[in-house]
């Protein structure tokens, strides 16, 4: 099973890069799949992940919340590539407030850099409002918190979060 789910990675990720999401999608449902049939929980983890966000890049924003929380859940808080994600399905979905959780945690774990390539608007989102963190003049120098302080460690401990994963349809 384990090169099946490694075959489905591979082929969804490749898609995804090369811009078919819908392609990718179909691989990364098929692994989620396989992979909670052997509960294995790390995989588990990725293949929601992707899932949630073949799903954001289809603009499938509401739909992409379930999966991307279920990442969160099974091992992924503290990444800040998937809290970026949750944010922006979250916001396309039009949960502004939460969102903007979502989004600031990104920002917070990873500063701008995790920001690249996507619009805009959701760095914008995350840090209006605001303040600068002590010893820093602007946003755009802001490397998100340093590992290992308490701000970090609170991001990355699951015990910190409220998650509720409603029941997919």
């Amino acid at each position: 099973m384990q090169d099946e789910l490694d075959r489905l990675g591979a082929e969804g990720g490749a898609m995804l890069d090369a811009g078919d999401a819908a392609g990718a999608l179909v691989r990364f449902e098929r692994g989620l799949a396989l992979s909670r049939e052997a509960a294995v929980m790390p995989t588990v983890a990725w293949f929601a992940a992707h899932v949630g966000f073949a799903l954001v890049a289809l603009e499938r924003h509401a739909e992409a919340v379930y999966p991307l929380t279920e990442a969160l859940i099974r091992g992924q808080i503290g990444n800040p590539y998937v809290h970026m994600q949750r944010g922006i399905a979250l916001y396309g979905s039009g949960d502004l407030k939460e969102a903007k959780e979502e989004l600031f945690k990104a920002a917070a774990l990873a500063g701008q850099d995790v920001f690249t390539g996507v619009d805009a608007t959701y760095w914008d989102f995350a840090i209006k409002g605001m303040r600068l963190p002590a010893g820093v003049s602007r946003w755009e120098d802001w490397d998100g918190c340093e590992p290992g302080s308490p701000m970090h460690s609170a991001l990355c401990n699951p015990g910190m979060y409220r998650m509720f994963v409603p029941k997919a349809d």
